[in-house]
């Protein structure tokens, strides 16, 4: 058995295991009464200090790569060193914010540490502080911010030796030779990069994987990036060199693969976890809502391949292929793979993302490459930074190292409720909009329209006043300043991210049920007001009832109404209609405010059952509580005019105005997609993607017939993947309300 398998089976053992968590009890620093009275900041710093000074560590057998982390997820949490007084604490939870509202999703300046090295940036800070003038306010807290980055430093330097001391022991208990050497080496890398500038191949990777994942131990739930494009140089020069060969970098890849799967859990009951109910880690005042056992496995180690340079050429490079091999080899939810396609992406690109996808891994995920960057480039990015693009933990795009990342949900349905209802949620009876009128009244679609764009128009206007009204209040509990090191400008500014710091501040107002706000809006205009089928006051009175004792009209509002998703112009240019509207309102409010932007883009991500919950009865047939449509998708169920139909409607957005993304989720049948009949149909549908100008798509070959099976006997289906909005779960351990949803989407091909 070869290492890599050995790997793995070690990583699906430990998986069907209780964790260990640490901290397991409760720890301050501030008890010290030096500590305490220093700033805040500088107590973040030594809080992450004293965690990556002390956290467990542990070289698991066969290891190239090492580095643990203490198990914590977006779901479920992670502990941490508190740091904060009573009365800051108590400040912060006024305004919902804790220690842990970090936000995580943006994507650090990985490129930089790689080519200066640890040492480059502490360079870069001590110089910072040279110039320091403490005379001056503004200085004053420039020193705060520059010595708790080093403070930061000391303490990653120290996690870094502690692997240099513990594989330096390891390699003296060895009795196997082979093995001492590896620890050898292991101790010898870890000893370099903690002090060089200087790096090979695998030293890169090593560094690589150690800043990541100590961001991820003090709670900064951050993505991998262009992987490919930062390790390529490094690669390069050790091939020139002969230091390497491609089957050991493919083994250093596959060792990176497994180490982003660590904290996997495929049973369920057996995972311990740190989650406090009285703050959201991710959620501070903006109130996401987190469900839990969806993101048991999920750490937003999102890697972006491939793309094209800012000349126009395409960037793959041999790395490229050396990671999708990678994906193709494990069926696990880590890291999440999305590639770069663009129309002059080779075919041999084009061939190995159809590989992956036939495993039925559900990984990569494809972006359009000259779509994505037209989007960025209307949002004002220039040219060399918006070729650079990659994502956070799901699909939405940042620029990477330069932007701070933000996300809240645009309810597009609720808005439709509220226009039907004067305001007033079915679901809460509550007011969470202004009246438009008595619906009754709407004697035209037009008036329709406008009182659902009356409501849109005031959840947007709320959401960019909170935005812009608590923009900054993070610093004063939860700043970053080990984060803040890896973004520009923050260390130029001598600011914290959480204070304005980076180049680019993005906080974007995802619009999300757009499918099935789409298809209610067309109903009610056939039924309604071109075909007189129905009344308003009939039609809301079906939507205040449930559809009570109406079961016949409620089918005839499912399956013979024109649906989003079957390229019928009827329906997609209402889509079209909703989105000018959701984007143009963006636009106009956000010019009110300098130095946010407030990108567009619809998406759920694994929110589709939650925000259903929110909304009562609607004119497309969907019952109270019912799911809403993933992402950019169509309602469940409705889009069975076929593959071609489906992405034809979706290719009629402007995906110019939504920089941020707007993914298509496709289940496509193994019927359609094996064999090398197969191969070449997925080659086909991903250029055909590609050539139509569509921007990102979630593609995973399933079948329901499986999907059933591992309801029923989950114990040998616990592998088996669906696409939950923006990266992938093992499907045995979701909700059975989950389970259904993936199991009644359309079957493609």
């Amino acid at each position: 058995m070869s290492r890599v398998e050995q790997l793995y089976n070690d990583i699906m053992d430990r998986a069907m295991k209780k964790k260990d968590i640490w901290p397991k009890e409760y720890i301050s620093i501030i008890e010290s009464e030096d500590i305490a009275k220093k700033p805040l900041i500088i107590r973040k710093a030594y809080a992450i200090k004293k965690y990556l000074s002390e956290m467990p560590i542990k070289i698991f057998p066969n290891e190239l790569i090492v580095g643990m982390t203490a198990q914590g997820t977006i779901g479920f949490g992670v502990g941490f060193i508190d740091y904060a007084t009573k009365k800051e604490k108590e400040d912060a939870a006024k305004i919902g914010l804790s220690i842990k509202s970090v936000w995580g999703h943006s994507l650090p300046d990985y490129k930089k540490l790689l080519d200066v090295g640890i040492s480059g940036i502490r360079h870069e800070i001590k110089k910072k502080l040279e110039l320091i003038d403490k005379s001056k306010n503004e200085d004053i807290k420039k020193f705060e911010f520059y010595h708790a980055v080093l403070i930061c430093y000391e303490g990653f330097e120290q996690y870094i030796q502690r692997y240099e001391e513990l594989a330096k022991e390891e390699a003296k208990k060895e009795k196997d030779k082979i093995r001492k050497k590896e620890l050898i080496e292991i101790s010898r890398i870890c000893s370099n990069i903690a002090t060089s500038a200087q790096h090979s191949f695998r030293e890169a990777l090593q560094l690589l994987w150690f800043t990541h994942i100590a961001l991820q131990n003090t709670m900064e739930y951050v993505p991998i990036g262009r992987f490919d494009q930062y390790l390529f140089p490094f690669y390069e020069e050790d091939i020139k060199k002969g230091i390497i060969n491609d089957q050991k970098v493919q083994e250093l890849i596959d060792c990176f693969w497994l180490k982003t799967n660590d904290r996997a859990q495929l049973k369920k009951g057996t995972i311990e976890d740190n989650f406090d109910p009285t703050f959201m880690q991710l959620g501070g005042n903006f109130d996401i809502v987190l469900e839990n056992d969806i993101l048991t496995n999920s750490w937003h180690q999102n890697v972006v391949l491939s793309g094209t340079n800012p000349d126009g050429s395409n960037a793959t490079n041999p790395l490229t292929y050396m990671c999708l091999e990678a994906t193709k080899k494990f069926s696990l939810t880590s890291p999440v793979v999305t590639v770069r396609l663009a129309k002059n992406s080779p075919d041999s690109l084009i061939e190995k993302c159809a590989e992956c996808i036939q495993t039925g891994g559900g990984y990569p995920f494809i972006f359009n490459d000259e779509v994505i960057i037209e989007a960025l480039r209307k949002l004002g990015i220039s040219d060399g930074e918006a070729f650079d693009y990659a994502n956070d933990g799901c699909w939405e795009t940042t620029i990477p190292g330069k932007t701070e990342f933000r996300y809240s949900n645009i309810e597009l349905l609720q808005c439709l409720e509220l226009a039907l209802n004067r305001g007033k949620s079915r679901i809460s009876e509550k007011f969470n909009g202004p009246d438009a009128g008595d619906p009754e009244q709407f004697f035209t679609f037009d008036d329709l329209f406008k009182a659902f764009e009356k409501q849109l128009h005031a959840k947007l206007e709320a959401f960019i006043e909170n935005v812009t009204k608590y923009y900054g209040k993070v610093f004063n509990i939860a700043p970053d300043p080990f984060f803040s090191s890896l973004i520009d400008d923050c260390i130029e500014k001598g600011k914290d991210i959480t204070e304005g710091g980076a180049r680019y501040i993005f906080h974007s107002p995802l619009a999300c049920g757009l499918a099935d706000v789409a298809d209610s809006l067309v109903a009610i205009k056939k039924l309604v007001y071109e075909d007189k089928y129905l009344r308003m006051k009939e039609l809301l009175d079906l939507l205040k009832n449930n559809f009570e004792s109406s079961e016949d009209l409620r089918l005839l509002l499912v399956n013979r109404i024109p649906k989003y998703g079957n390229d019928e112009d009827y329906v997609d240019k209402v889509v079209i209609k909703v989105l000018e509207s959701y984007t143009s309102m963006v636009n106009e409010l956000a010019r009110k405010f300098d130095g946010i932007r407030f990108p567009c883009g619809v998406g759920t991500f694994e929110r589709y059952i939650l925000l259903g919950n929110n909304v009562g009865a609607t004119p497309n047939g969907r019952r109270s509580g019912e799911w809403i449509a993933t992402n950019c998708s169509p309602t469940i169920g409705s889009d069975n005019s076929g593959i071609s139909s489906l992405i034809h409607s979706f290719a009629k957005i402007d995906f110019s105005r939504l920089p941020t993304g707007s993914p298509l989720n496709l289940k496509i049948s193994p019927k359609f997609a094996k064999g090398e009949n197969g191969l070449q149909n997925l080659k086909a549908l991903l250029r055909s993607f590609i050539i139509l100008g569509c921007n990102m798509l979630q593609p995973i070959m399933q079948d329901t017939e499986t999907l059933r099976k591992a309801q029923k006997e989950p114990e040998k289906y616990r592998n088996l993947k669906v696409t939950v909005g923006g990266f992938q779960v093992y499907f045995t351990l979701l909700d059975p309300k989950h389970q259904e949803y993936h199991i009644k989407r359309i079957e493609h091909g």
